[in-house]
């Protein structure tokens, strides 16, 4: 791959996104129980050596979807979870009550130390998804926030995120089996905050439904690959710092909104031979769609080489 070398003057500016289509709806308010179902195969999969100059009919709403389920279905059907409706105001806070250093919660033990805590003061790492609803009052991780779950074959819910507000570096989520996205991190508005290489939010392996990112203002990395999510929605009407988005094999993918009114400033790191954008083999995702994402990134300063764009669903004519 081509050296990135991004040119950071003049940075700062609000992209108004036209064509293509595919970004009218406001993020949800709620994920209500999935009823089944699976999606249809999408149209042909498209492909793009960047050259977002051209035109495109319609996009960014897939064709072929049968039973649009918010919360997801597992491969056998539907979830053995209990989904839950996202609350429309914040859950009131809990007592303040911090543990200090890095937590490890792998053990029902370790699982019952967390209930109540509303602030680690290092990272966070989770071994298992069996006490997740054990983090209910949580509101601030000043490390990393870590799901890495091994061998482990029961699937589980984040609603016990769903009133997270701050992680200072990273969130790395590896779901070994479908765990539902179910409201968690619908309150996360600040990541990377206190990491001198800028926060990230990354995705490998089967997390199910509609993840919503929409309250984010501070981030730098999106990378979301393999997973089960049906629809994301990013920040909105901010400043970001210019990091990497990438949505690759996401075979249920068919919703990418947001990303309208940002401009980015720069870290002041620059790596040679990475990429800025790479929307790679997500069948049922617009391609109209995927080069509004990466135009938002062209017009900051990212090269065309930077972007890599291929395999999902042809734009509609």
């Amino acid at each position: 791959m081509a050296v990135l070398g991004w040119v950071w003057t003049g940075l700062g500016c609000a992209v108004l996104l036209l064509g293509c289509g595919g970004g009218g709806e406001a993020p949800g308010s709620g994920i209500a129980t999935p009823k089944g179902g699976s999606g249809g195969a999408g149209g042909a999969a498209g492909s793009l050596s960047l050259g977002l100059d051209g035109g495109g009919g319609a996009g960014g709403k897939a064709t072929g979807m049968a039973g649009t389920a918010s919360g997801g279905t597992s491969s056998g059907g539907g979830p053995t979870v209990q989904l839950h409706t996202c609350p429309a105001t914040p859950d009131p806070p809990c007592p303040a009550k911090t543990l200090a250093g890095t937590v490890i919660a792998d053990n029902e033990a370790e699982w019952a130390a967390l209930a109540g805590v509303t602030h680690v003061g290092g990272d966070l790492m989770l071994m298992s998804p069996l006490g997740l609803d054990s983090l209910s009052c949580l509101e601030t991780v000043d490390g990393s926030l870590e799901l890495d779950f091994f061998a482990e074959e029961d699937e589980a819910s984040l609603w016990g995120l769903r009133n997270l507000k701050s992680v200072g570096e990273t969130i790395d989520i590896k779901p070994d089996a479908s765990l539902y996205v179910d409201c968690g991190f619908s309150r996360l508005a600040s990541l990377g905050a206190d990491y001198f290489t800028g926060g990230a939010v990354d995705v490998q392996g089967p997390l199910v439904g509609e993840l919503n990112l929409s309250q984010l203002k501070v981030n730098k990395h999106i990378r979301i690959k393999g997973s089960g999510l049906t629809k994301v929605t990013l920040p909105s009407s901010t400043t970001l710092t210019m990091g990497q988005l990438a949505f690759e094999s996401n075979a249920q993918l068919s919703q990418v909104l947001g990303f309208t009114g940002i401009s980015f400033k720069s870290d002041g790191i620059v790596v040679g031979g990475t990429y800025a954008v790479r929307i790679v083999d997500n069948p049922l995702l617009s391609e109209c769609r995927a080069r509004e994402l990466a135009k938002v990134y062209q017009d900051a300063g990212a090269s065309a080489d930077s972007i890599t764009i291929m395999g999902n669903q042809a734009c509609a004519m």
